[in-house]
C-alpha cells in the first residue's frame, strides 16, 4: 500500500503491506494455484509483508521452517568451509548442523554460550557466518545481537538470526540490531493457528562485492533463490501462504496476549519434577486444557517436554 511508511506502524503494516490493489478481489489477496518464472502471488504477497515487517529488501518463503536455516547457510556456506554457533538451538538445526552440514563438508563450532568474545575467538579465515537465535529455544535466553554483529563485520561476515521467538519481529528486531539476515519458522507465531509448516529467510541487504554484480541489492535472496531453492526445491505453497497471509494480520494482538498468559503464569507456576525425564512426560499426558504438542506460538494452550520430542535426537550431555 502506497499510503504506509516507517511511522504508520506495525499493526497496519502486518494488514496491508505486500500486495497492491488486486484487480479480481479488490481486497483480499486470494489462492493463485500457479506457477511459473514469475513465481506464485500467493507467495509473493506473502514474502513481501514479511519482508516489510523485518526490515529486509527480500524474503524467500519456504516449505519448513526447518528448511530456513539450511537454506540460509548453504547459501553462502561450501564444503571446507564453518560457521560458528551457539548451541542454545532448536533440535532440528542442532541435528542438522551436526549432521547433514557435515555430510556436505560444513563445519559448525558449537560454543556454549552467546558471549562474543569465545564467537570471535571461534572465528577462522574458513568461517563464513555467525548463527544465534534471537531468543533460544527452548533456554529462552536472549542473544546479544548488537555485540555479535559488531563481531561479525569485523571480520567481513554475515550475522545470521533465528527469530522465530522473537514472534514476527513483534518482540525482537534483529535487523534493526545489526543482523545480516535472519530466518523463520512461520509454523509458529506468524500462522499462529498450527494449520501449516512453513519458513523464510530474509535479507537486509548483504553485500558482497561479486555477488552483488549479480544479483543486485537483494544478493543473498537472490542466489538463495536462483542456485538452492531451485537445486532443492523447498518452496512455499500457495495455499500455506494464504493460511500465512490470514495469520499475520492478526500477529500483533496474538503476540501481545501470548506475552500477558506467560507473565501471568510465570507469577503463580514454578517448580521442578525430580527425575524429569521419566516423570515429566506423565505430567503432561494428565493435563487437561494444554494440548501435548511440539509446537509454539499457537493461539491454543500446549505444553511441549523439549528433552523427549524436540531436542530427543541429543546426547545427555549435549
Amino acid at each position: 500500500m502506497n499510503t504506509l511508511n516507517n511511522s504508520t506502524g506495525f499493526s497496519p503494516f502486518q494488514l496491508h503491506l505486500g500486495r497492491s490493489q488486486l484487480p479480481t478481489t479488490k481486497a483480499r489477496a486470494p489462492i493463485y494455484v500457479s506457477t511459473s518464472f514469475v513465481f506464485n502471488h500467493s507467495a509473493d504477497v506473502f514474502e513481501n509483508r514479511v519482508a516489510s515487517l523485518e526490515g529486509g529488501v527480500a524474503v524467500i518463503g519456504t516449505s519448513s521452517g526447518q528448511s530456513a536455516p539450511f537454506l540460509a547457510i548453504s547459501t553462502i556456506a561450501s564444503a571446507e568451509d564453518n560457521i560458528v554457533s551457539t548451541s542454545y538451538l532448536y533440535g532440528g538445526v542442532s541435528n542438522s548442523s551436526s549432521v547433514t552440514f557435515k555430510n556436505y563438508g560444513i563445519g559448525v563450532k558449537f560454543l556454549q554460550d552467546d558471549d562474543p568474545v569465545a564467537f570471535e575467538a571461534a572465528i577462522d579465515e574458513k568461517t563464513k557466518a555467525i548463527y544465534v537465535e534471537s531468543i533460544g529455544n527452548p533456554k529462552y535466553n536472549v542473544a546479544p545481537i548488537s555485540d555479535l554483529a559488531q563481531v561479525a563485520h569485523e571480520h567481513g561476515i554475515p550475522l545470521i538470526v533465528g527469530n522465530t521467538f522473537g514472534m514476527g519481529n513483534y518482540l525482537s528486531r534483529p535487523i534493526s540490531l545489526g543482523a545480516d539476515n535472519v530466518v523463520h519458522s512461520t509454523t509458529k507465531w506468524i500462522d499462529g493457528h498450527g494449520t501449516t509448516i512453513a519458513g523464510v529467510v530474509i535479507d537486509s541487504e548483504f553485500h558482497d562485492p561479486v555477488l552483488n554484480e549479480a544479483y543486485g541489492s537483494s544478493v543473498f535472496a537472490g542466489k538463495s533463490r536462483v542456485d538452492l531453492m531451485r537445486d532443492l526445491g523447498p518452496s512455499l505453497n500457495p495455499f500455506g501462504a494464504f493460511l500465512l497471509i490470514q495469520g499475520s494480520e492478526t500477529l500483533s494482538l496474538r503476540a501481545q496476549r501470548h506475552s500477558n498468559n506467560a507473565l501471568a503464569l510465570a507469577t503463580v507456576l514454578s517448580f521442578g519434577v525430580q527425575d524429569a525425564i521419566g516423570v515429566a512426560g506423565q505430567l503432561i499426558d494428565n493435563l487437561h486444557l494444554a494440548s501435548n504438542l511440539t509446537n509454539v506460538g499457537d493461539a491454543k494452550t500446549l505444553s511441549v517436554h523439549p528433552a523427549t520430542t524436540t531436542h530427543q535426537q541429543l546426547m545427555i550431555d549435549e
